[in-house]
């Protein structure tokens, strides 16, 4: 069995010109979770403790909300750094729970799109959304 392939480098990271970062689609994400997934063994691990994880991750964003709010009038560029970074933590639990789990999240994420753009949002639903 050949070892998986080294997870190519995605973008300038901490670039200071966005437009030498590289874009990536959904598609793309979920290849580079995968492929650091396989070569770190991390492939095995269940949806369930996907899961955890992500909620894991999902409390850290919310102290991290909370620590700026607190700190700060105004959210700065260090706490914007700390917001995004636990929402990349966030995307990359959900890419690999949707690989443990077998779902294309691309086309469950267009499906959802396809059905919120139907949706006849001038009622009012019990979440208030």
């Amino acid at each position: 069995m050949n070892p998986p392939e080294q997870p190519r480098r995605v973008g300038q990271v901490g670039s200071s010109n966005p437009s030498s970062r590289t874009a990536l689609t959904l598609d793309d994400i979920r290849a580079h979770v995968r492929s650091l997934h396989e070569l770190q063994g991390w492939h095995e691990r269940s949806a369930q403790t996907r899961m955890l994880y992500l909620i894991s991750e999902l409390g850290e964003l919310a102290r991290a909300l909370i620590i700026s709010s607190e700190e700060h009038s105004d959210v700065g560029p260090t706490e914007i750094t700390a917001i995004s970074e636990e929402m990349s933590d966030i995307i990359w639990n959900v890419c690999a729970m949707s690989d443990a789990l077998e779902i294309d999240l691309n086309e469950a994420v267009v499906m959802k799109l396809d059905s919120m753009m139907a949706r006849d949002w001038s009622k009012k639903s019990v979440n208030g959304l």
